[in-house]
């Protein structure tokens, strides 16, 4: 059995009101994958947005929704990840 990919797009069609912890919440259901919200925290703090937990998306710079999305593939058990354009308004460090 192959496990799935995910897919990382150049820009986001987020819903900007919710939280990124709301959405993960929701991609976890939509990828039917069991996530905790403490799983979902940890994830947050590898991609450095968990001091921003609850700030609405609308309020994210380019760079931390690049981070989002990228907290949101890492959700499941993808062998493969596809990237495009990942570091589009990251910062350097």
């Amino acid at each position: 059995l192959q496990k799935p990919f995910s897919f990382i797009p150049e820009f986001s069609a987020f819903d900007l009101n919710l939280t990124i912890l709301d959405y993960m919440m929701l991609v976890a259901k939509l990828k039917s994958t069991s996530l905790s919200k403490d799983q979902a925290k940890k994830l947050l703090q590898k991609v450095e947005l968990f001091n921003d937990i609850n700030m609405p998306l609308k309020k994210y710079s380019k760079g931390m929704k690049q981070r989002a999305l990228l907290s949101l593939t890492l959700i499941g058990d993808s062998k493969t990840i596809i990237l495009d354009e990942p570091t589009s308004g990251l910062d350097i460090f």
